[in-house]
């Protein structure tokens, strides 16, 4: 079946509209039915940033064709949306700005802390403890409290006596 709008492509998108209680039907291809989205300002939306047309219907807008990939494997952030889940371990810095929402909705925060050996994570305790007290001490010197840098200053070279 041809498309009701454009009659030149094939209609893979049945489009139904209620107004003031009178409902109308098209039989419309995926290009006219994204237009008919953009013009009527008509959007829903899902998980991961998604809309009606773009996720049910597989209809690419003209934004998503030049879409930035991922440098790793290539995958577009539709790609990911579609299957649920990232393709590589680079697509987390490619696409670091559209996943951060979602992953801090789900887990919390958008870091993993998730299990490491125990001497890894005593090390990277102690790491993360020394990154701490420094910028506990610039804001110390900064404020003008020097007793309390004084102080900073003995437990970050105490710190850093163990590391060696």
């Amino acid at each position: 079946m041809k498309c009701e709008k454009c009659n030149e492509r094939e209609a893979t998108v049945l489009f139904k509209q209620t107004v003031n209680g009178e409902t109308t039907t098209a039989h419309l291809c995926a290009e006219c039915a994204a237009k008919m989205q953009s013009e009527a300002g008509f959007s829903a939306h899902f998980p991961f940033g998604g809309n009606l047309f773009g996720d049910l219907f597989g209809i690419t807008s003209p934004a998503k064709s030049t879409a930035k990939k991922c440098e790793g494997c290539g995958a577009t952030f539709a790609d990911i949306r579609r299957a649920g889940k990232v393709c590589c371990p680079a697509c987390y810095k490619s696409f670091a700005a559209e996943l951060e929402p979602t992953i801090h909705s789900l887990y919390g925060k958008a870091v993993h802390v998730g299990r490491a050996p125990a001497g890894h994570r005593a090390l990277r305790d102690r790491q993360n403890k020394l990154s701490n007290l420094k910028n506990e001490l610039r804001e110390a010197i900064a404020a003008e409290r020097f007793e309390d840098a004084a102080a900073l200053r003995d437990e970050i070279k105490a710190l850093e006596k163990e590391e060696n």
